[in-house]
């Protein structure tokens, strides 16, 4: 004989808020948890991304990442688009890493942009945040496209860099945030772009 309270209605309309409950309870202490170690790896990334534009060889692991970036980098006292200016020198010469923001074909597209000292020459470009379609637009976050992006002329960029077969709206919008917001940036900078 069938238990008449767990046919009714109320039973399993409990039953699914209780568990719902106790599930949501278990994954905000998790998020909770893990919330420094995800700083940590953003951290970590970012760090890359930024020794990749500047052109400084390392490993890929975090003690090498680490020690050439506090070696070779500093965070600037400036910001732009909310994000740190990074600074490297060599040879008596400076460099700066920008962050440039723009849109998408698909979203927003956030990346890295280092410059010359005097913010006529790119030296690389690598990408924090973006989502464009996987295998097509995706295809940014490549070496083979962003390699296009080394000392290359801030005004060149249309003329030196070839876009992705497939991927034309993405290309253009890329090409479209380097040229205009770096533009911005040189200006709010005091530079002549």
């Amino acid at each position: 004989m069938v238990n008449k309270k767990k046919k009714s209605l109320v039973y399993p309309a409990v039953f699914m808020l209780v568990l719902a409950a106790v599930l949501t309870f278990l994954l905000a202490m998790l998020n909770e948890q893990t919330k420094p170690i995800v700083a940590k790896n953003a951290e970590f990334e970012l760090r890359k991304k930024i020794l990749y534009v500047f052109s400084i060889e390392n490993d890929g692991t975090q003690k090498d990442v680490d020690n050439k970036f506090t070696t070779n980098v500093k965070e600037t006292d400036k910001k732009y688009n909310n994000k740190p200016i990074f600074e490297y020198e060599k040879d008596g010469k400076k460099a700066y890493a920008v962050s440039l923001q723009g849109p998408g074909l698909w979203g927003p597209i956030e990346a890295y942009v280092a410059l010359s000292e005097d913010y006529n020459t790119i030296l690389g470009i690598d990408f924090i945040k973006q989502s464009e379609t996987p295998g097509l637009g995706g295809r940014i976050e490549e070496p083979f496209y962003k390699e296009q992006y080394r000392n290359i002329g801030s005004k060149d960029v249309f003329k030196k860099v070839d876009f992705i077969s497939g991927a034309t709206m993405t290309s253009l919008s890329v090409a479209r945030l380097v040229s205009g917001d770096l533009a911005k940036f040189v200006k709010t900078m005091g530079g002549s772009n």
